[in-house]
């Protein structure tokens, strides 16, 4: 079993989501069931635990349209996604509470990873700049799932595809919405300036 973490820390935003990467790759002979927990230093269950019950692997030794069976702790229903075929975990809904270090472990082999997340507020920067307004919105969790989304060496999970179209749409609706506004206020003072 070889893991690798590409990013041993990541940042977040509350109220957004952020994907904690992981992925694998299986030797002969393949470990079934293969047992993958999510722990959280700051909760003493897991967040998930998955157990692996069949894969199909290809030469590589990447699993490759993976079943088995998803237990999620009730406290995390509906905030994570676990993603089997490479062990990657979304959570979504960030609080500040959520900072702190995951640990992926591999039961079979014992083996274990550490990812640091860093959850901070969103930052709105609303400025004018000459004619118009300016918007800028830090998305880093964004920017890391529609990165990983380019990179071919590894698997995206389908829901960091949507995550990222879902909020690439949701910013320009924001931009273009202040836009408009900006536009009306400007033109209503102009108006009554002439009064």
């Amino acid at each position: 079993l070889l893991i690798d973490i590409p990013q041993d820390s990541v940042n977040g935003t509350v109220g957004h989501s952020v994907l904690l990467p992981v992925s694998y790759r299986l030797q002969e002979p393949f470990p079934f069931p293969l047992s993958i927990q999510w722990h959280f230093s700051n909760f003493p269950n897991p967040l998930t635990v998955y157990t692996v019950t069949n894969c199909s692997v290809s030469a590589e030794g990447i699993p490759i349209h993976c079943s088995g069976n998803n237990f999620i702790h009730s406290e995390y229903q509906g905030r994570t996604v676990f993603f089997p075929e490479n062990a990657s975990l979304l959570l979504q809904k960030l609080q500040f509470s959520d900072s702190g270090v995951y640990r992926v472990t591999f039961k079979v082999t014992q083996q274990t990873r550490n990812i640091t997340l860093t959850v901070s507020e969103p930052h709105f920067n609303h400025g004018n700049a000459d004619d118009g307004m300016y918007v800028t919105y830090n998305t880093h969790s964004t920017e890391e799932v529609c990165t990983s989304i380019g990179d071919s060496d590894k698997q995206i999970p389908p829901m960091g595809i949507i995550l990222c179209l879902c909020t690439l749409n949701l910013i320009y609706y924001i931009v273009t919405q202040s836009s408009n506004l900006a536009k009306s206020v400007s033109s209503s003072s102009v108006v009554s300036n002439c009064d």
